[in-house]
């Protein structure tokens, strides 16, 4: 979640995936903004 309670990347699967099927997708969209 962001500073503002924001997730910062949302991922749906069909429901019977399992978590670590989506993690690498789900990091893999999140990008950090950094100062500068």
């Amino acid at each position: 979640m962001d500073g503002k309670c924001r997730p910062l990347s949302v991922l749906i699967s069909a429901g019977q995936a399992s978590d670590p099927t989506y993690l690498v997708p789900l990091l893999e969209a999140v990008r950090v903004g950094r100062p500068g």
